[in-house]
């Protein structure tokens, strides 16, 4: 991704599919259509990449975060693999986080 600064707070993102875009960290806001289905993010993808590329973020804070989410995310994976499978009616199995009506395979 390459980034210009184009005015104050005014930036020219590059993707690495070539695609352009503007992001305005005064907003905030971007020109990637994408932007406009992200209203439940708590910070868009182009607008935090730049944030970081001028020293908007403190990148140790944000690697610590995304430790913390890895390891949530594993410990989830773990506590959903120790779930019991369940059959549906098709003869599937799968692990699930809810009771179903269909019997435990044992």
């Amino acid at each position: 991704m390459t980034i210009i600064e184009e005015a104050r707070s005014l930036f020219s993102v590059t993707t690495e599919s070539g695609s352009e875009y503007t992001c305005d960290l005064r907003e905030p806001a971007c020109t990637c259509p994408d932007f406009d289905y992200r209203d439940d993010v708590e910070e868009y993808k182009h607008i935090r990449r730049v944030r970081i590329e001028v020293g908007q973020v403190d990148t140790g804070a944000l690697e610590n975060r995304l430790t913390e989410t890895a390891d949530d995310l594993d410990a989830n994976a773990f506590s959903l693999s120790a779930r019991p499978s369940r059959a549906s009616p098709s003869g599937k199995t799968f692990t699930s986080r809810r009771s179903v009506p269909w019997a435990t395979v044992q």
